[in-house]
Parts: structure tokens; C-alpha cells; sequence
């Protein structure tokens, strides 16, 4: 029976909802749902309760509008455009991760009764067309060609481009659409009637979508360059650039130029944008000059507004008159300026990117702590090779690592790399984020680091360039990855202007928030950050007030508030200065004998910059203020009573036990291990992803939010993640992992510690540790309900009389020499190698078969998770105990240690019982198959055929007719060996996923297993029979319990 949990809606306050928990295992188990309703008791409020009206929510943003050529420019093209495919996989990436289930559940809404999809306005947003009938348009007249589509209804073309966008830029929410899809699908089918119209309306579909929100992101970028050129680009910058005209009116391209656009050289420059351009218009000899003062007009025109004064103009004017002299015809000449501003603005681009990344790899690296770094390389193999730790998939906004391997090999256009085994993209990936993301602890994993590349340059064969390809592709696709969110919010805050709707009370709370702990030392420290030239730097002490960390952030986010672009290009210490004068002025106006001289000094030096322009100033300044209450209001300690509502779930005490029972005999020691190993310095605990599996949870932020339901503290609701996370252990180890005690005592206690020092109250602390204890059933129950049982378990039944057959035939090839080699490979720890003197004698072709093998005579998921090597010494155990057994004086001791490491690793007598049975099964039917194979009586003086000597499955000698019996275990063995060989070949061959391809390797692999055994004579009887049955029974096994890539169990 399973245990059922039914959730029952609740009405409540803003459409939240919680849960009725009806357990029905076992039969008398009953449930009573208890909603509580508590009021958290206010504390001496510093701040007065907020109103509705005119708080931060409040923030108003419009588009910063460029210039239509410079916006021309951005969006022009030209057939001989072969943009950079870098460019367009990390577009493609970053319209991925923008599409959430919010925007999934918006596409499918707009799905009618026949399955045809209208165009929602978050669609046409994604493509950048203004609407419905614009998308129509474009599919038709540009994308289709059939006579039929060129006709083709609306609806055909907007359900075709909603599932070409589901199909193409949510793959990883697919389970969200499916069932829609396929409904729509069905539409298109039955509307069009002729599956190759049908074919080539998705396609073209397809090609829309991508082509339209990759260049959508593109362009976004572009803007996003174009308006940081602007507020960067000087005067000086402008004169020197102007400064190369000649008296025909042609430009050179200044050096400052070239840096400007990521240093690159001036020849570069003008090659690039001669592959945009082809026309016999321009003479050869006049090209680079055309196109030298091309670029330096595009330059202009891109980083300044060229009507913003006289002289610049007419010098602007007198270029492009030169540029019309030359070529003689307006389109081409128009075409020349759009390519050369395409250059100049690609490389622009370019140099803001790496800017960005860089600066956001800086504070990603700040974030990421030793014990990140730790479980990362945690995941490596023996052979080097890493798996994509839960962190990474995180932290690279995907799902899954197949679903990374399938983002990272868009990023090329080499055949043979995409076509590279995953385990190399997973380690390549994993390096990369390694050397991105955690340089500063590089002691911690250099080493790995280096096995993991001799791992991969093993694997490809010593192919350099391959290689060489590979960590390239990796990384600009890890950087790109881990900083996308924090560039794209850059790039918004660039192209936004916003504005912050507030009220009087709201400034003045804000006001009152960031006077904080200033005193008289602190305002004298600012003060004494004035420069030189009366120009103020941004102090630390306002940057803490404001939980700020960067100056340069902070200018940024002022900029957004700012429409003015003339206002946006002054440097960094106009918008540093303004800010200190406001805080001088406004906050610290308790000490303005202090700062009264530094202040007007700095207010001087602030209108000179401004040319005692009044307008400018008051920009400036509400852009200040707009700031720093939208970053004061994230600190302000709102207290309001409210109504908090908690969940209590009962559930009986067998209800409990039957979870708690299933959630402990899937956990073993390994497990305790790698959690005490993941704790942090400071006692704290992060949510380990072997318990996130376990328990079936997708993120630690949705294990939290669930965790908060069961508590009515706003204290405890609102505190940090990680004392939640550390309670959550805490309790995992006392009722999960309670038989391992001795492991995780010592982690427990500095975890309570920590957990003490957070200054919760006792019954603060009560309410938190039985949250835990809820939300652990609550999981449990679900990971019960869900639990997948395929276990098929081998039971070898053999009376004494045939073991002591075996067992005497085996002892019969024992020597002492065999027990001084077995003990001489014991490790350190007192576990075993498997030996060649065993691994030949029973004819075990390798550890990790033979491993397979035994695990098939057990049914506990526990045993079957417990590592080879405690497999193998459990069964060179067994070996020494049975066949070595006259010979124990030599491995007594040896055999101890073992015997005591076993059981410290598996933790529970009867687990332990039931290994040793299934090591004993093994050595039976692997010491009957040795025994077969040795029985063959030959005489060299009669010259006649000699028959061979079988045992059967009871230990006796077989007649040809009692042979047939011994069947039985042909037919199971050689399935078995069968798939289980498919199963260990799945993880290097990816065609292998495919059922019915893995089940037609492993007929062949049970016909080879037959011929070999029947060769050997291990067995009589009807060849084509035993066969046929083998055959039938590994089909039953594919069929029912193949996953390609697991467990072979």
C-alpha cells in the first residue's frame, strides 16, 4: 500500500493556500488538518508602519531612445554578415533562461477548444514585432515559400510559431507544454492536411522564433554598448578624434579610437568593414581612406549626439560631403556608414561584455566559499573525469547536465566536438568553473584539476586542437552562463530610465534610516575624501549605510535614473561628489559645522562640471535621492501585525515509522560522510544534494519556502537560509542517520552550536526543529509515494551436499602461498582489491561485473548503493572463510580488519547477514562454473573421444539426460550477463538510451553467453531451446527493468 497525500485548497489573503495532508498507510492511520493563525508580537518599532501610498513598489521605467540612424545602424545587416556564432549560442542561452513557467503558463493560456494558439502579448515582446498580424506577416511573406502557406490561415501561423517558441526556447520546462502541444500539433495536422506543408511550416516557424528573440537579445546588448559609450566618451576623446581631418574633409582613425573599441587596430578595423561593403563604386585606391573616415564618422556618431554643438558639425558635415565626392552614389555611400557603424558598435560591444563579465565573475567569486568548492570536486571519478555537481547545474540556470551538454555544444560548429562523450563536456564544464568561480581557493582543487585534464586528453586521443577547442567552448560558455543574470541587469539599468514614485513620510523614514550610527568621526572621515580639486570620492561609510559594496554599481544605478544622455557621459566623480553633497546635505545635516566648508567647496567643483547648468543639477540630484531611498528602503526594518498562518501536519505513529523506516534503509555511511564533510567552517550546513535527491526537492530556495509554511514566527519565517538548512540537518542526522551516530556527533554538535549562536529563543528554536521533523515526513511521504520498486532478486537454491562438492573442488587448487597474496593487497583502510589469483581461478572477467552480479542477490536499495569496494571485501571475506579455510593462520588477522571495516560501512547486522548470503550465492555459482570448466578427462593412450564430467545445480554428477535441468541457470545467467553488459557499454554509448536498440545488443550478447557456456561444456541438452528461452527471458528484463546508464541492478 502506498502512502496518499491529498492537498486541499484553501481560501485565504492574497490567493495563498496550504495544505490538508490525508496519509492513508496503513488503514487506521488518521489525519486532522490544523490551520493556526498567530500574531507575531511587535517589537519597539524604529520605523512607523508603512501606508499603501507612494511606496518603493512604486518605480515607473521607459526606454532610453537613440537616434534613428544609430538604431538603424544597430539593427543593419548585410548579406556577406557572418555574425559571430558565439554570439548568437549565448543569445539563444539567455532567451532560455528569461523563459519561465510564468511565461510558459502565459503562451499555453491563449490555447482554444481546437488546439490553435493566438499570439499572446508576452510572445510578441519575446520577437519584437508590435503584433499578431506583424508575426503573421513576416511568417508569410519571408519565411514560407508552398502556395499554400503563402495563403495559410492566421491561426495556422500563430499555433506554428507558439509551439516552434515552446519547442525551441523552453526544451527544459517541457513537461509544463507537452500535452498542449501535441494538441496543437493535432490542429496544424488535421487544418493542413499534407504532413510536408505541415513540415515546412514548423520549420519555418522554428527559423522565425530563434532568428527574432536571438536578435532581439543582440540588439538589446548593442543599445545597452551605445548608451555606456556615450556616458564614457569625453571631450578629449571627441577632439582627437576630429583632430585627424584633413583639409579634403577625410579622417584618419585616431589611436584613442582604437582603444576605445577593445584595442583594436586601425587595419582590422577598416578589413572588417570592407566585407560588409562590395561595389565597383569605390576605386580601389581611395577604399581605406573612404573607409578610415567612415568608421571615425560612425565612431562619432555612435558616442556623441553629432548636433550637440556647431564646430562639431560642420567638421561632421565637411566628412561626409568628402565620402559623397568619392563614391558617387547615395545608397552605397549610406551603406558604408551603416557598416562601418556596425563595426564600430560590435566592437564596442564586445569590450562592454568583458567589462561586465568581468566585473560580475569578481562578485561571483566573492560568494564562492571553500565548501562550494569542496563538494564540486567531490564529484570526481577515479579515472579523473568530473560530474556536474547540483551546484553547478544552478548556478548555470539549467536543469539537468544533459541539458547543459545541450546548450554548451550550440556554442560550436565542430561535428566531431558536439559529438564528444558527455562525461568529457561534464568535466570540461566543471574546470571551467573551477578556474572561473573559484581561483581564490585554487589549493583546493589544482590537483583535481590536473587529473581531470589528463582525463580528457586521454580521452581525446592527444588530439591538441580538439582540446584546445574544447576548454575554449567551455568556458565562454560557463562565463557567460554564471554572469549572465547579473549582466543582463547591468544592460537593463543601462537602456532603462527609471523613476521612483514616493511620498514625504517615505523620504523621511528613508532619511532616518541612513543617518544610522553616523557620528562626528564619520562625517570628518568624508570630509576628508574631498580631492584636490574639491571633487568628493564615495566614502565606505555611506556604501555600509547603503549595504552597497561597488562604486562603480552605485553610479550606474544612479545613471538609470537619469533621461539626459549629456547628463549620463560625465565622469564617475560628478555622480560621486553629487551623491556625498545630497548625504552631506539632507542626512548629515546635524553636523554642518563639521562638513559646511567641504561641502560648498564640493558643490563649487559640481557646477563648474556642469557648466552652471541649473536643469543638469536638478537631474542630478532627484536621481540621487530617487537612489538612495530605493536602496534605504531595502534596509528599513518594516514591523506591521499581521496575520501569519502555519501548518500543522499530523500524521499517525505507524505512518511516521513506515517513513522513517523507508528513508533509513536508503541512507548509508557514505552519506553521513560527504555531509560532515560539506559543513561549513562556521558549524553551519548547507542542504546537501544527495538529501535534495532523496527527498525529491528541485532547490534549496523551494525546500526552504516549504520548510516556512510550517512555522508562525515572522522571526523564523524571515530568517536566514542558512540556520533553516543547518536545523534541516541536525534533524536528518538524528532520525535518519541515527545508526551512524559515532560519524556525525561531532558536526552535530558544532552545528548546534552554531544554530545557539543565532540568538533565537527557546520557543523559537522548538517551533524551527519541528518544522523540520514536518517538512521531513511531508518529503518522505512524497519520495514513498514515487518511489520507483524494478528490483529483480536472484535466489541460488543449492542443498550441503552440492555446496561441500564445490566448496571441496575449490579448496582442492588452494594454496598458502594464495592467502600471503590476497592479504599482502589489503589497503590502509582494511578493505580489499579484488585479485587476479580469484578473479582468474572463478573466471570473473572484471570487479565492476562481478559487483553487478552479486548485487542481483540481494533486494536492499541500501546494500545495492553501498561502493564496490566494500562489495569485494565482503566477498574476498567470504573467499578466505571457505576456500582458503586450512589456511587461516595466514589470513586471520587480515580478515579481521576487513571483516571490522565492513561492518562499520554497512551499519546493521542484517543487512550484513544478507551481503555475506549473496557473496556466498556468487562464490557457488562462479565455483560450479570453474569446476565444469576443470572436469574434462582425456587419455593419450586410447585414442577416442572423452566425455566430459558435469555438476549439476544439486552437486552431483549429470548424465546427458539429467543435463537438461542445469538449464535453468543457463537461461537466468545469460540474461542477466546480457544486460547487464548493455547496461555497463550505456554509459560511454548515448544510442544506447534507445530500449529497443540496447535490447537487440544484449540478444546478441545472451546468444554469445550461450555459445560460450555450452562450448565449455557447463551444459547439455537441447542447444536451440536453452537459447530460445535465454533469449526470452532477457527480453522480459529490457522490457521491464532496462534504465540505460544506472545501476546495473
Amino acid at each position: 500500500e502506498k502512502v496518499v497525500v491529498e492537498k486541499a485548497s484553501n481560501k485565504k489573503k492574497e490567493s495563498s493556500s496550504w495544505f490538508n495532508w490525508v496519509p492513508t498507510f496503513p488503514a487506521t492511520s488518521s489525519t486532522a488538518p490544523t490551520t493556526q493563525r498567530e500574531k507575531d508580537t511587535p517589537s519597539k518599532s524604529k520605523v512607523p508602519e508603512r501606508k499603501k501610498s507612494g511606496w518603493v513598489d512604486n518605480i515607473a521605467t521607459s526606454i532610453v531612445k537613440l537616434s534613428e540612424d544609430v538604431e538603424n545602424a544597430i539593427s543593419w545587416s548585410s548579406k556577406h554578415d557572418d555574425d559571430d556564432h558565439h554570439e548568437k549560442a549565448d543569445a539563444l542561452d539567455t532567451v532560455k533562461s528569461s523563459t519561465t513557467k510564468e511565461v510558459i503558463e502565459n503562451v499555453v493560456s491563449k490555447q482554444n477548444k481546437d488546439g490553435s494558439i493566438e499570439t499572446s502579448e508576452t510572445i510578441c515582446k519575446q520577437l519584437d514585432a508590435p503584433s499578431e498580424e506583424t508575426i503573421v506577416t513576416t511568417v508569410v511573406q519571408k519565411y514560407v515559400t508552398t502556395e499554400k502557406l503563402k495563403n495559410a490561415k492566421p491561426s495556422w501561423i500563430t499555433t506554428a510559431v507558439n509551439i516552434a517558441y515552446l519547442k525551441n526556447l523552453a526544451d527544459q520546462h517541457e513537461g509544463e507544454w507537452k500535452e498542449k502541444y501535441e494538441k496543437a500539433r493535432q490542429y496544424l495536422s488535421k487544418e493542413i492536411g499534407n504532413p510536408e506543408v505541415e513540415k515546412e511550416l514548423i520549420d519555418a516557424s522554428s527559423k522565425y522564433v530563434v532568428e527574432k528573440s536571438t536578435q532581439k537579445v543582440i540588439n538589446d546588448k548593442k543599445k545597452a554598448a551605445v548608451v555606456a559609450i556615450r556616458s564614457k566618451t569625453s571631450e578629449k576623446t571627441v577632439n582627437d578624434a576630429l583632430s585627424t581631418q584633413k583639409g579634403d574633409g577625410s579622417l584618419e582613425i585616431s589611436e584613442t579610437i582604437t582603444k576605445e573599441l577593445d584595442n583594436t587596430s586601425s587595419e582590422e578595423l577598416v578589413k572588417k568593414a570592407q566585407t560588409y561593403v562590395t561595389s565597383d563604386k569605390i576605386k580601389p585606391e581611395k577604399s581605406e581612406s573612404i573607409f578610415k573616415t567612415a568608421i571615425t564618422l560612425g565612431f562619432l556618431r555612435t558616442a556623441i549626439d553629432t548636433d550637440s554643438s556647431p564646430s562639431l558639425a560642420e567638421k561632421y558635415k565637411k566628412a561626409r560631403e568628402y565620402l559623397s565626392s568619392q563614391i558617387g552614389d547615395d545608397k552605397v555611400e549610406e551603406d558604408i556608414i551603416n557598416a562601418s557603424s556596425k563595426v564600430v558598435i560590435d566592437k564596442s560591444s564586445e569590450k562592454i561584455a568583458k567589462e561586465s563579465k568581468k566585473e560580475a565573475l569578481e562578485e561571483i567569486q566573492k560568494s564562492t566559499s571553500p565548501e562550494i568548492t569542496k563538494t564540486i570536486v567531490s564529484t570526481q571519478k577515479s579515472d579523473g573525469s568530473f560530474e556536474v555537481s547540483k551546484e553547478i547545474t544552478d548556478k548555470l540556470n539549467s536543469t539537468s547536465p544533459e541539458s547543459i551538454v545541450t546548450s554548451v555544444t550550440t556554442y560550436t560548429k565542430n561535428e566531431k566536438l558536439k559529438n564528444i562523450n558527455p562525461s568529457i563536456w561534464h568535466t570540461a564544464i566543471s574546470m571551467q568553473y573551477l578556474k572561473n568561480t573559484a581561483g581564490q581557493h585554487e589549493s583546493d582543487w589544482g590537483d583535481k584539476y590536473n587529473k581531470a585534464k589528463e582525463y580528457i586528453r586521454t580521452q581525446l586521443k592527444g588530439d591538441d586542437d580538439l582540446e584546445k577547442e574544447l576548454f575554449e567552448v567551455s568556458n565562454k560558455y560557463v562565463v557567460d552562463s554564471v554572469t549572465r543574470k547579473i549582466v543582463k541587469q547591468n544592460e537593463e539599468r543601462t537602456l532603462q530610465v527609471r523613476k521612483l514614485v514616493y511620498d514625504e513620510e517615505t523620504k523621511n523614514n528613508s532619511i532616518s534610516y541612513l543617518k544610522g550610527e553616523f557620528n562626528v568621526d564619520n562625517v570628518r572621515s568624508i570630509c576628508s575624501s574631498q580631492r584636490e580639486d574639491g571633487s568628493i570620492a564615495l566614502h565606505d561609510s555611506i556604501k555600509k549605510q547603503l549595504n552597497v559594496t561597488s562604486t562603480t554599481t552605485s553610479i550606474t544605478n544612479v545613471k538609470s535614473y537619469i533621461s539626459n544622455q549629456r547628463l549620463r557621459a560625465y565622469k564617475d566623480s560628478v555622480f560621486e561628489t553629487a551623491l556625498t553633497i545630497y548625504v552631506l546635505r539632507y542626512v548629515l545635516v546635524e553636523h554642518k559645522d563639521e562638513h559646511q566648508t567641504v561641502y560648498e567647496r564640493a558643490h563649487s567643483w559640481l557646477n563648474q562640471q556642469l557648466g552652471g547648468d541649473k536643469d543638469l543639477e536638478k537631474e542630478l540630484f532627484n536621481a540621487c535621492e530617487q537612489y538612495l531611498i530605493e536602496e534605504s528602503t531595502k534596509n528599513l526594518e518594516i514591523v506591521t501585525i499581521e496575520e501569519i498562518e502555519k501548518v500543522k501536519l499530523e500524521v499517525s505513529e505507524d505512518t511516521r515509522k513506515t517513513i522513517y523506516d523507508y528513508l533509513q534503509k536508503r541512507s548509508i555511511t557514505d552519506d553521513v560522510h560527504v555531509i560532515c564533510n560539506s559543513q561549513n567552517n562556521d558549524g553551519s550546513f548547507n542542504l546537501h544534494s544527495s538529501i535534495l535527491e532523496l527527498l525529491k526537492v528541485s532547490s534549496i530556495d523551494e525546500s526552504i519556502k516549504k520548510l516556512t509554511r510550517y512555522v508562525g514566527v515572522r522571526n523564523l519565517k524571515k530568517c536566514d537560509k542558512s540556520i533553516w538548512q543547518t536545523a534541516f540537518i541536525i534533524t536528518y542526522f538524528k532520525i535518519i542517520l541515527i545508526e551512524y551516530e559515532s560519524e556525525w556527533r561531532s558536526a552535530c554538535e558544532k552545528a548546534n552550536k552554531w544554530v545557539d549562536s543565532q540568538k533565537l529563543s527557546k520557543e523559537e528554536l522548538e517551533e524551527l526543529y519541528s518544522a523540520c521533523e514536518q517538512f521531513l515526513i511531508e518529503r518522505g511521504i512524497e519520495a514513498y509515494n514515487t518511489q520507483t520498486i524494478n528490483v529483480s532478486v536472484t535466489r541460488l537454491e543449492v542443498d550441503e551436499k552440492t555446496k561441500t562438492t564445490i566448496y571441496e573442488g575449490l579448496k582442492s587448487h588452494a594454496k598458502v602461498d594464495h592467502a600471503r597474496s590476497i592479504c599482502k593487497s589489503q589497503t590502509n583502510n582494511g578493505s580489499f582489491t579484488l585479485h587476479k589469483i580469484i578473479s582468474d581461478q572463478l573466471q570473473i572477467p572484471s570487479p565492476e561485473e562481478a559487483v553487478e552480479t552479486l548485487k542481483t542477490y540481494v533486494g536492499s536499495q541500501r546494500l545495492r548503493r553501498l561502493d564496490k569496494n566494500l562489495w569485494i571485501s565482503a566477498f574476498i571475506i567470504t573467499y578466505l572463510k571457505i576456500v582458503l579455510v586450512e589456511h587461516e593462520s595466514e589470513w586471520r588477522e587480515a580478515c579481521d580488519r576487513a571483516s571490522t571495516w565492513v561492518s562499520q560501512q554497512v551499519h546493521n547486522s542484517e543487512l550484513e547477514n544478507e551481503l555475506y548470503s549473496a557473496c556466498e550465492q556468487y562464490l557457488i555459482q562462479q565455483g560450479c562454473e570453474f569446476l565444469n570448466s576443470q572436469n574434462t578427462i582425456t587419455t593419450e593412450v586410447v585414442n577416442k573421444s572423452s566425455r566430459s564430467v558435469n555438476f549439476g545445480s544439486d552437486g552431483h554428477v549429470l548424465t546427458q539426460g539429467e543435463a537438461y535441468l542445469n538449464s535453468e541457470l543457463i537461461v537466468v545467467g545469460a540474461a542477466a550477463r546480457a544486460k547487464c553488459k548493455v547496461k555497463l557499454e550505456s554509459v560511454q554509448n548515448k544510442t544506447l538510451e534507445d530500449v529497443s536498440k540496447a535490447t537487440e545488443l544484449a540478444l546478441k550478447y545472451t546468444e554469445d553467453e550461450v555459445d560460450r557456456l555450452f562450448n565449455n561444456n557447463v551444459t547439455h541438452g537441447n542447444k536451440d531451446d536453452v537459447l530460445h528461452r535465454a533469449k526470452r527471458a532477457t527480453k522480459f528484463l529490457m522490457d521491464e527493468y532496462y534504465k540505460p546508464g544506472e545501476d546495473c541492478c
